[in-house]
Order: structure tokens, then C-alpha cells, then sequence
């Protein structure tokens, strides 16, 4: 089993970089490998709307978008994780998902397209936001962030088996104990 780790916060160490370091000392301990791929260190290109992705099965600009299209063929769980950036992902994680349309899904005329290269992987969906709860359900921001990667998962064929909130994050100077626990009880659920 392989687990892919799609860090899309621009801090390493902040709380998103805090959440994926216990679920890979679970997986260390459980001997599952891990890929972490830290999204802004990779160099991606804006996607520039022209259809090509959809005709070639994959985008046209071949920058590290090849690392993320491997790094999902040779997985079997990924987890894309994120701050939540005024109710939305991270412009990172945007820019990629935009990028890998070609490569996740098929036209399919006037119907729903044909989810191809993910299909059948299992994600994990993790966003960490300032808004305290529930103030940051309540007024869209982490749920629109969940959305976000819902959607991107659903067309993709892609299975969300967890997720996990972290509300008030400028209040916190570590992850709360039991975000650390359910963090390490999703790679133990799926192992």
C-alpha cells in the first residue's frame, strides 16, 4: 500500500505539515510507504484554458504535473490537504487540480465525463481554517474548502473514505490531541 500526501499549504510546518507528520509516523509505523509531495516547492504552470489536456489525455505543459501523475497512478490512498484560503483551497492545490483535468477524466458529450486514471483511489480530505468553529462551517469556509476536493474527487472517480476540520488555527500553537488521534486512526482504518 502506498499513501500520497499532497501538502498545499505554503508553510511546511504549520498545522497542515503537523496533521500529515502524524499520519506518516503512523504509516512508518505501520510500514505503509509515503510520497510527500510539498505543492510549492514543484514548479506548475497556470492552466491556460486550452482544451488540449482533454484531446491528449494530459496537459500539454509538462512540468512537475508529471510527479503528481505519477505519484497517482503508483498510489492507493491520497490525501490532499490544505488551509482554507477564503473559503477555497489553496491556489496551489487550484492550480493542480485545473492542471490534471485531461489526465482524471474523459469527455463524455452531454453527459457526466468518465472518470479514468484515479478511479478507484481512496482520499483523505484535510483543511485547517482561523474562522473558530462553527462560525467556519456556518459561514462557508472550511466547508467550501471540503467542497472544493469533494468535487474534484467525485468527477475523478475517487473515493473520500475521511476528513478532518481544524477550526481556530491563529489560537493554536499545536494540533489538538484529538486531531492528532484521528489523524493517526485514518491510516490504521485503511491499512
Amino acid at each position: 500500500m502506498k499513501v500520497v500526501f499532497f501538502h498545499a499549504s505554503p508553510k511546511k510546518e504549520g498545522k497542515i505539515g503537523q496533521i500529515i507528520q502524524e499520519m506518516q509516523s503512523e504509516a512508518e509505523k505501520s510500514k505503509i510507504e509515503t510520497q510527500l509531495l510539498f505543492l510549492s516547492d514543484l514548479t506548475i504552470q497556470e492552466c491556460t484554458s486550452c482544451g488540449k489536456c482533454i484531446e491528449n489525455k494530459k496537459c500539454v505543459f509538462r512540468d512537475d504535473i508529471k510527479q503528481i501523475e505519477e505519484a497517482i497512478l503508483h498510489s492507493d490512498v491520497l490525501v490532499f490537504a490544505t488551509p482554507t484560503h477564503w473559503g477555497n483551497i489553496s491556489s496551489v492545490l487550484l492550480k493542480v487540480f485545473e492542471r490534471l483535468v485531461g489526465f482524471v477524466i474523459r469527455q463524455n458529450g452531454n453527459k457526466p465525463p468518465i472518470a479514468f486514471h484515479a478511479k478507484g483511489k481512496k482520499a483523505v480530505l484535510i483543511t485547517a481554517c482561523s474562522t473558530p468553529r462553527p462560525l467556519n462551517w456556518i459561514f462557508n469556509q472550511s466547508r467550501s474548502a471540503i467542497s472544493r476536493m469533494n468535487e474534484f474527487c467525485r468527477y475523478s472517480g475517487i473515493k473520500v473514505i475521511k476528513k478532518i476540520v481544524l477550526p481556530g488555527t491563529r489560537r493554536l500553537s499545536d494540533i489538538p490531541n484529538k486531531i492528532k488521534e484521528q489523524s493517526r486512526k485514518i491510516l490504521r482504518s485503511v491499512i
